[in-house]
């Protein structure tokens, strides 16, 4: 069984949600630093951007990357959609005296982040996402073009055998380290990616696998589900500006997927990063947070209703400034 004795546990905080669960996050960077809330990959956690701490304390950067139910230490919600996970967003936000934040979602933690740009744009400051993914429920061809074969494995299985995709996850959990690394580097061609694997141990570049299952598999076949499915809201209705970064060289979730995204929502900025891949975030997360948590323009108050009843009087919504990237 791989060790989870390496998971840091001095970051970690949690907080009870209205339904009684906890929701579990790590608080990264300068504890008074302007708020970016990280949503993490598929089969990953809260774990995926502790490499950025050292750079959000020096940059007044306060980075907290929340657990998914089921996932890591957060408790499983048995029923929940994508457009629950603003609401519990909303609600983290206002038991740690937030106002205001940005939200940054890499790969499958994107289309979290595009749902909180759906549901409560007056609580954001900024709205970015790295390598996402597209709809498979819109666009099927999303999971063809995964370069990752456990993907293309589990988005058909969670919806024949939801059980059977949990037995493949238990025993991949228990593969060592060191054979999901070199499976890894078989599959990923981007060099600037395998760069970033041949870079690190296995321990270390999968750390944050094991402790997604570290309930077991069901938190994982849960997201899986979600995100195979409807997410519930048009792309088209998101008001305010995201930011899409994409590595041109990304063959995990392909440069076609982000122009699908940018050509849908009305205010998308489609920044393709040269010579990078789906490991964007490792190479330019300074780039990256620092476009995130730069001071945001004000636009007219938005109304929403939200099921926790918060007031959205006096707060408007936010759209991010231009970044000095490479823009299409």
């Amino acid at each position: 069984m791989p060790p989870v004795s390496r998971v840091p546990t001095e970051f970690d905080r949690r907080m009870r949600m209205p339904d009684g669960r906890w929701l579990t996050y790590a608080d990264f960077g300068d504890p008074a630093g302007r708020p970016v809330f990280s949503f993490h990959g598929g089969l990953s956690c809260r774990l995926d951007v502790r490499f950025a701490a050292a750079f959000c304390r020096s940059e007044g950067i306060r980075l907290i990357s929340i657990d998914r139910p089921g996932i890591g230490l957060s408790e499983y919600r048995a029923t929940r959609s994508i457009l629950d996970w603003p609401e519990d967003m909303a609600h983290l936000a206002l038991m740690l005296g937030i106002d205001r934040f940005a939200v940054l979602g890499w790969s499958a933690g994107g289309p979290y982040a595009l749902a909180c740009a759906h549901r409560i744009p007056h609580l954001l400051t900024n709205v970015g996402t790295i390598g996402c993914m597209a709809p498979v429920d819109e666009r099927p061809e999303t999971v063809r073009e995964s370069g990752l074969q456990i993907d293309r494995i589990l988005f058909p299985l969670v919806r024949r055998s939801p059980w059977i995709a949990g037995q493949f996850l238990r025993a991949t959990k228990k593969l060592p380290a060191a054979l999901l690394r070199r499976s890894l580097l078989h599959e990923v061609i981007c060099q600037a990616d395998r760069a970033v694997i041949e870079s690190r141990d296995g321990a270390e570049i999968f750390d944050f696998y094991y402790e997604s299952l570290r309930q077991g598999p069901w938190g994982a076949v849960q997201d899986y589900c979600l995100l195979g499915a409807a997410w519930g809201f048009s792309l088209q209705e998101i008001t305010g500006q995201v930011q899409l970064w994409q590595g041109e060289d990304d063959r995990i979730v392909p440069l076609c997927q982000a122009r699908w995204l940018a050509e849908r929502i009305p205010g998308a900025r489609l920044h393709l990063v040269p010579g990078q891949g789906h490991f964007l975030l490792r190479n330019s997360f300074s780039e990256i947070l620092t476009t995130l948590t730069e001071i945001p323009t004000h636009t007219p108050a938005l109304r929403i209703h939200s099921q926790l009843s918060l007031s959205d009087e006096g707060r408007s919504s936010l759209a991010g400034p231009a970044s000095n990237q490479k823009t299409r």
